[in-house]
């Protein structure tokens, strides 16, 4: 078993067809997420994992598909630690 993890993932969201935002454009871009997740073995049955994601939000990003999307110059994101014992 490992001891230590490093993980990262990239994400890039489009539509799949171009919609019109708040300025009467088309676009395409949902936005693009990073995740790095680190993970330790403390003992041979508890996993310690930090994690932190980063979402961009895009042009095309609304909070549900019946809105039109705005001006959406933010961004979100997720802070966590986990510890899991496992029997």
């Amino acid at each position: 078993a490992q001891d230590f993890v490093f993980d990262i993932n990239y994400y890039h969201f489009k539509r799949a067809e171009s919609v019109y935002n708040e300025f009467n454009n088309k676009v395409s871009e949902i936005g693009t997420e990073l995740d790095l997740l680190l993970s330790y073995n403390l003992e041979k049955q508890l996993l310690f994992q930090s994690y932190v994601s980063l979402f961009r939000m895009g042009d095309a990003y609304a909070v549900n598909d019946s809105m039109t999307p705005g001006d959406n110059d933010k961004e979100a994101y997720q802070i966590g630690l986990n510890l899991e014992y496992n029997f």
